[in-house]
């Protein structure tokens, strides 16, 4: 299981949809929710067996 510590860690997006980054030191895969570009910050939103999931750093819900 994941450390729900990683949530709300912010870095940069290296690849558009989903990929690997390094975090502390451990290599965790990731996929992003929503739109975003390699090169934008994003921030991890959940921790599960799955990986992390990550969405683009100051994007907000349109209702």
């Amino acid at each position: 299981m994941l450390d729900d510590r990683l949530i709300k860690t912010i870095f940069t997006l290296p690849t558009a949809t989903s990929g690997e980054i390094q975090l502390y030191g451990i290599f965790y895969h990731y996929r992003v929710l929503g739109e975003a570009a390699p090169g934008d910050q994003v921030v991890v939103v959940a921790a599960d067996r799955d990986g992390l999931s990550v969405r683009k750093l100051g994007y907000e819900l349109d209702f």
